[in-house]
Order: C-alpha cells, then structure tokens, then sequence
C-alpha cells in the first residue's frame, strides 16, 4: 500500500480550486502467525475535520483472490488480477504525470453527503484523482509525509 500513518494527501477542487486534505491515521497488518493463509492491511484515512472519510483494505487469504477495497466508495471489491489487467492509462494532476493509472467505477446514487463515485488509481502512489457524487471532480495536489519510522 502506497500510505504510511502520518502522511496528509492533498487533493484540489476543478469546480472552485478548494482543497481537502485526507489524514493517514494508522496503518494495521493482521499478518497469523504459523502457516501463511491471509494477510490484510487496513487503512484509515479521515479529513481535516477528523471526519472518517476513506478506508483502503488490501489482502489475500487462502481461498481468495489477492484483492483492494475501498470503503467509502460507492463500488466493489477490486481484485488485484483484475487491476493487473486493465491498460494503464496516463494522467497530469498538480502532483505530476502518472502513467500507471487504472479506473475504478463506482455506482451513483442520492447520498446525504459526497462519496467518491469514481476513482483514478496509480499503482504506484495510489488515489490521484477522484469523482465524487455530487460530480465535484478533485485532483492529487501534494503528499506531504512526515518521517516517523
């Protein structure tokens, strides 16, 4: 997974130039001890206001496909052989020029608040773009990491 507990991903508005910042609280691996039968890492991001936003659960198990979920976006579980095969596709953000990125589609629907709808994923850097519900489109602007291992 491309976070680490403290880093502050800034993403910035097409609409209107505004920015949100999303928080890596922690990282969790739940790796058994003994024989090898899954591994998980867990995610959690939350927005300035300390507002659970994102959670990015990647893992395999014994009897499963190697997969990448995100929670809080509106689309399904994404297995890794499946992300593997789609054509990368390029992309300029503020950030840079990612020629690694893959689609997720997501399903729109009526949400009291904005949820991620769409999701530009890099495989090296991870999220750089995403579409929300309400079609505010928000675009990777800076990772600022703080070195804490």
């Amino acid at each position: 997974m491309p976070y680490k507990p403290g880093d502050s991903i800034v993403f910035k508005s097409l609409a209107d130039g505004s920015t949100d910042t999303i928080s890596i609280s922690h990282v969790e691996r739940f790796v058994p001890d003994g024989e090898q039968i899954y591994f998980n890492e867990l995610i959690v991001a939350y927005s300035e206001d300390r507002r659970p936003l994102i959670l990015l659960s990647a893992g395999y198990g014994k009897n499963s496909e190697a997969y990448l979920e995100i929670r809080g976006f509106e689309g399904d579980k994404q297995f890794l052989e499946d992300i593997d095969s789609q054509p990368a596709i390029p992309l300029a953000t503020p950030y840079g020029t990612f020629n690694d990125v893959v689609i997720f589609e997501g399903r729109k629907g009526n949400y009291n608040i904005p949820k991620p709808i769409k999701i530009w994923w890099s495989r090296s850097t991870g999220i750089i773009q995403f579409e929300q519900s309400d079609d505010e489109v928000l675009q990777l602007l800076a990772i600022e990491r703080t070195e804490s291992e």
